[in-house]
């Protein structure tokens, strides 16, 4: 094979993934149609970024139908593409390039009306001008959430940044001198350049952007609902001091519930027309869960008087863990009443079929349904994703994607909520499996499900040509996968854990070779979803385990606590355990083994080939740990190699300052390097120059063992990518590189 035609190959396969953003429902009193509008992303490898489409569709209830409303819309130059709740509007903001402007970000603004006896209008078009640095549309801190009379908007955005001028400038009004290089702290990996967020609120009418003023200035403000009608907003803040660490994938930073009451504001925007700024109006914030250490993704019911958010009063000190699910009522003054906790925590389950408690990353923006009175929501339960829905008065869980539409449609199918629709009677989801992409569907109230259609292949570079036979064929082959769900249990432990065993379809008998993937975290799962690199794996005749070994999410809390201060150990056992039991499988080559891992998955990997030279033949690393003694002082999380080396309690604020010898000491002898010695798996290393996570010092480190002792072994530097290497150029080549290490070596 070519590679060209591996290129090809690879093409016709991530063409047809379909990674979905968001998604919008939208219900008509009648009942009898309802229309979606989903937005799609897609990997451009020839300009090296994601670019999104939108499509909307027309669905009938009665015949199940869905009908394309023209030709998808591309809409990636958008830095915000909103409908309104009623949907009768649409928010776009395309931002005004000008390097010239390095403290503040411009953004073109348009509000476009639809009517159903005027049609399309453009109602308004202006710049935010000066207001504002980059806005945060990220699904952490940012969130664009409409006012309820949908002529307002608030969001988040970084504050403009003060510059400082050279001790030989000429002097500028308001501008520090001799600053120009002091220390600014952001948020680490993915959010380099990150560093003072704000809430704004837009008044659409009035052309007006305005700063929410007063928020404590040693909190970061993120995710702002509004409720009580347009009086208040509720938002979520993340403590800062004594230090920013790192926060993408990490839930365990402390942060709470803020209401303030922001109607001054708002009225002032909607009347004041001058083209001067908003003059000062003092604002009360009030903090809404004071006994809480995590409280976040607040969401506010369609009557505007109900909450929930996620809760966990206690904390946790892993990167991620079990949440509450808490609900209260709010009073006119912004607190919350009549408290309780819909869902609460699961330690440990008595059987595989008990629920695990609540493992979710977020809550959707619109998941109020059935006149408040229940909960839509997506969660971690063992290695499926799933939909969840709450009843709101006494708590009880009902697995959606369980039900007999799901199961009938795509078998083990995981499944995630994108939206509940505007009316609140249905939801809009997706659901995959390892064997079939993303589709969405709409889950009506009584319990009944309509599938949507195939969203269809992308093309992902005009370099390489993909012949239709050949999408054709590599659609046959991923749907032709065999895929099943393996329990395993440890020697003398209580605890399970399991694994995805993914296979190509084969009519003979075949021994095929496998590729063993621990997934990074540790505290994350695998799930039976469609991963297009997997299909593609597969597709070209390896077999995939995926372990979700002991630690892993959606198996309850004292599963996952189980590992801190037993990493290298338990979840290598694990990985050791899987590895052997589907070996000796009579369709699995056993002299044929890789690895695939990448960050705590690299940890594994790179502790696995050193611990058992002689079982694994070939392994494919990204950005892996190697040595937790030289990461904890380099690394945007030190909290992370305290915790899982030391114990959940190990961390403290300020511990950097009281480091000791007995801690290092601890930390080096669970490290992969002590044993690099052993090493003889011909090894692909990928590392990414921008990574704030595990930096890549810890690559080279491994690499340049590896080199001492004369393995074989190939080294992948990319410049511009982070921890992940996700961007579509990086992950492209790392995996067709992959292929042919495996192909050379396994």
């Amino acid at each position: 094979m070519t590679h060209e035609d591996l290129a090809a190959q690879y093409c016709a396969t991530v063409s047809q993934n379909v990674a979905l953003a968001e998604g919008y429902l939208f219900e008509s009193f009648s009942e009898c149609s309802m229309s979606a509008k989903i937005k799609r992303s897609v990997k451009d490898i020839d300009f090296n970024k994601i670019r999104t489409f939108l499509y909307e569709y027309e669905i009938e209830t009665e015949t199940g139908n869905w009908k394309r409303l023209g030709f998808e819309r591309e809409i990636s130059d958008y830095s915000v593409y909103s409908f309104s709740p009623s949907g009768k509007k649409l928010a776009t903001f395309k931002k005004v390039s000008n390097e010239s402007k390095k403290e503040s970000a411009e953004y073109e603004v348009e509000v476009w009306n639809n009517d159903s006896e005027q049609g399309i209008s453009l109602a308004s078009k202006f710049s935010t001008k000066t207001s504002h640095g980059e806005i945060m549309m990220d699904g952490w801190f940012g969130d664009f959430n409409w006012s309820p009379d949908e002529s307002c908007a608030v969001y988040v955005a970084q504050k403009p940044l003060k510059t400082s001028l050279s001790f030989f400038s000429p002097p500028e009004e308001g501008k520090a001198v001799g600053d120009q290089f002091l220390y600014k702290e952001d948020w680490g990996e993915k959010y380099a350049g990150v560093f003072d967020l704000s809430l704004y609120i837009v008044n659409f009418e009035n052309h007006k952007v305005a700063e929410v003023p007063n928020i404590d200035p040693s909190l970061c403000p993120g995710q702002p609902q509004w409720a009580k009608q347009g009086t208040y907003i509720v938002y979520t803040a993340w403590k800062t001091l004594p230090r920013k660490l790192g926060i993408i994938y990490c839930y365990q930073r402390s942060c709470g519930l803020f209401s303030a009451n922001v109607s001054l504001l708002a009225l002032e925007l909607s009347i004041n027309t001058s083209s001067e700024k908003i003059g000062k109006i003092e604002i009360e914030h009030k903090a809404m869960t004071q006994n809480d250490i995590l409280a976040l993704f607040p969401r506010i019911s369609k009557c505007g008087e109900k909450l929930v958010w996620l809760s966990r009063k206690e904390g946790f000190s892993t990167h991620s863990g079990a949440f509450r699910l808490a609900l209260g009522n709010l009073s006119d003054d912004g607190q919350i009443e009549a408290q309780k906790n819909l869902v609460d925590i699961t330690v440990n389950p008595a059987s595989d079929e008990e629920f695990p408690g609540l493992w979710s990353s977020s809550l959707p923006s619109a998941c109020w349904a059935k006149n408040n009175s229940e909960i839509f929501l997506s969660s971690n339960l063992r290695s499926r994703e799933c939909v969840l829905k709450i009843n709101a008065d006494d708590g009880k869980v009902e697995i959606v994607n369980e039900g007999k539409g799901f199961d009938e449609s795509l078998p083990k199918s995981s499944a995630s909520v994108l939206s509940v629709g505007s009316q609140g009677r249905n939801a809009l989801i997706s659901f995959s499996n390892p064997n079939s992409p993303k589709k969405c569907a709409v889950y009506l109230h009584n319990g009944k499900m309509i599938c949507g259609p195939d969203f269809g292949p992308i093309s992902i570079t005009k370099d390489v040509k993909v012949p239709k036979e050949l999408i054709s064929k590599a659609k046959q082959s991923f749907e032709g996968l065999q895929f099943e769900v393996l329990k395993f249990k440890p020697k003398n432990e209580n605890l399970s854990f399991e694994a995805i065993l993914i296979k190509p379809n084969s009519s003979e008998k075949v021994a095929f070779p496998l590729i063993v993937i621990p997934h990074g975290g540790p505290h994350s799962a695998h799930s039976t979803s469609f991963v297009a690199e997997y299909a593609f794996l597969c597709g070209i005749g390896y077999a995939l385990l995926l372990v979700n070994y002991r630690g892993s999410t959606g198996f309850g809390e004292g599963p996952l606590n189980s590992l801190p201060k037993n990493i290298g150990t338990h979840d290598v056992d694990d990985m050791v355990q899987a590895t052997r039991e589907v070996c000796g499988r009579d369709d699995m080559d056993e002299n044929r083994v890789a690895l695939w891992g990448g960050s705590h998955g690299g940890f594994l990997a790179c502790h696995l080939t050193s611990l058992f030279p002689d079982m694994f033949k070939v392994a494919m690393i990204r950005n892996p740990v190697v040595n937790l003694a030289s990461m904890v002082t380099s690394s945007d999380i030190p909290d992370w190699c305290y915790v899982e080396t030391l114990g959940q309690e190990s961390f403290k604020d300020g511990k950097l300052g009281l480091m000791n010898a007995e801690d290092l000491n601890k930390m080096a002898k669970v490290s992969p390097i002590l044993n690099v010695k052993n090493v003889k798996a011909a090894t692909l290393l990928g590392l990414g120059a921008k990574d704030r996570r595990v930096p890549h010092s810890q690559g080279l480190e491994w690499f340049n063992a590896l080199r001492a002792n004369e393995v074989t072994c190939k080294l992948l530097f990319y410049p511009e990518d982070t921890h992940a290497l996700d961007k579509p150029g990086t992950s492209a080549d790392f995996l067709l590189n992959a292929v042919l290490w495996l192909k050379a070596y396994l």
